[in-house]
């Protein structure tokens, strides 16, 4: 009698460890950051040291550079992340013309626009920094280097309790590799005083880095082989792990380190909206040519003019893409803040039987917003230095 093969069973997702609250000054809101992984540098040569003292070290370590770019390929088709061309499709906030110029591209670059004088006491003398930390869009993409981007979505807002909370997804291209980053809902609650705000992050919704590498099934998701998953373990996870293990020793993660720079942006546009009233520069719409004249002359066909596409409106040092022109945020906004269009993003399930079930992102509308070729209509606002500049002494 044959025996019966054994049932494989699926592996749980890891589990995210709880996360200590991160406390952020509002004055860091006009101040320079420090690095956001430091010591990533020293931790990474250890283990190339290590690598390196093995006899194959060098097939290993092409090795890994291709199994790195097959993991995150994984991710995006399995819709748990974003391709560039993705992220490029969304409302976007482009804010790299505030950046000074950085030698790295996918770095969190340095900037003097939050050192100018008139920003710095902006944010001192404010008297709401909760209203002014909330995006302009409920949903997008917030692009501060060439190619580092934070992909965020408004999950709910609380005007009494000064508290909002912000689903962010980090992006770069790191060696030349497309890598999505660390993820979750960050919860701002801004204290009475409004000198400082606390971030949180729920456990089981942080997507650290090392939770993310170990997300999905080696062998059966990505067909590795065993040599294939002792590289991924020996050099990728480790080194994964102890640069998390050093920013833990701060007493935060990347996720709220992540809230951080995406809440310091946010308020500096929010001043530039204050400032500054977008102005659209609209392109002429051609005139079809009349048909030539014949023995009977038709009467020109009138075209009514469809609604651009596209606005691009000036309004201080970035470049915004958006469906409607943003506004700064008010308290009677932020009370209706509605979704003309989002992406409902993916994740994974958990069947009864215990199976994981991985499902891609939607995109989904509000139908009251679509005009009659179901399409939406986007506005692209260009953000400009258009601070005045002081006159000249003739004196």
């Amino acid at each position: 009698m044959s025996k019966k093969k054994k049932k494989r069973t699926q592996r749980p997702a890891p589990k995210a460890a709880p996360i200590t609250p991160r406390s952020v000054a509002s004055s860091e809101f006009a101040a320079k950051l420090p690095v956001d992984n430091p010591g990533a540098g020293a931790i990474l040569d250890k283990r190339m040291t290590e690598l390196m003292r093995q006899p194959d070290s060098n097939q290993r370590l092409a090795r890994h550079r291709e199994l790195v770019r097959d993991y995150n390929l994984a991710l995006i088709d399995k819709g748990l992340a974003c391709s560039r061309s993705q992220l490029k499709s969304m409302d976007t906030i482009d804010m790299t013309a505030v950046a000074t110029h950085s030698t790295d591209p996918s770095a969190i670059p340095e900037s003097d626009a939050f050192n100018d004088p008139d920003y710095v006491d902006y944010v001192d003398n404010i008297d709401n920094m909760f209203l002014r930390a909330i995006p302009c869009i409920s949903s997008g993409v917030l692009r501060i280097n060439t190619t580092r981007y934070i992909r965020f979505e408004m999950k709910s807002v609380d005007v009494p309790g000064k508290t909002f909370s912000v689903w962010v997804q980090d992006y770069t291209n790191f060696s030349g590799l497309w890598s999505p980053g660390v993820s979750g809902t960050v919860t701002a609650s801004f204290q009475a005083d409004n000198r400082s705000v606390s971030l949180s992050v729920p456990g089981d919704d942080a997507m650290t880095f090392g939770r993310m590498y170990r997300l999905l099934d080696y062998k059966k998701d990505l067909h590795w082989t065993d040599r294939d998953i002792e590289i991924w373990k020996s050099f990728q996870l480790k080194y994964t792990d102890d640069c998390e293990k050093a920013v833990a020793s701060r007493n935060t993660n990347g996720i709220q380190e992540l809230a951080r720079i995406f809440l310091r942006y946010m308020a500096l546009l929010n001043y530039y909206l204050e400032r500054n009233k977008p102005k659209a520069i609209r392109q002429p719409v051609k005139k079809k040519q009349a048909p030539a004249a014949t023995e009977k002359t038709e009467q020109p066909e009138v075209q009514t003019a469809q609604p651009p596409k596209r606005l691009v409106r000036q309004v201080g040092m970035a470049l915004v893409t958006t469906v409607k022109p943003p506004k700064a945020p008010t308290e009677d906004s932020v009370r209706h803040y509605k979704t003309p269009v989002w992406k409902a993003r993916g994740g994974i399930r958990r069947l009864k039987s215990g199976k994981l079930v991985p499902f891609k992102e939607s995109i989904r509308h509000r139908k009251a917003l679509l005009n009659q070729n179901s399409e939406i209509p986007q506005s692209v606002i260009r953000v400009i230095n258009n601070t005045p500049k002081e006159k000249e002494n003739d004196g």
